[in-house]
């Protein structure tokens, strides 16, 4: 099994995205940090699931299932 890295940058906007949504519902912005991250830990036993950011096959791009848009990347 394979070890899932954040970066910072990825932290801040996980807190970022958190507190945008906690504005309207606190409970929700929890649970959808939750799923986010449960998609990201996937990772660990399907590492090269998703697309390759900048040709490094170690750097993956995930879109989570329930909001295929651009703006909820993970």
């Amino acid at each position: 099994m394979f070890k899932v890295n954040y970066t910072a940058k990825a932290e801040a906007d996980l807190t970022n995205i958190h507190d945008f949504i906690a504005l309207d519902n606190p409970i929700r912005a929890k649970t959808y940090i939750s799923e986010l991250r449960a998609v990201s830990d996937n990772l660990k036993t399907f590492p090269f699931m998703g697309q390759e950011i900048s040709g490094n096959p170690n750097h993956r791009r995930l879109i989570h299932e329930n909001y295929n848009l651009q703006n909820y990347r993970t």
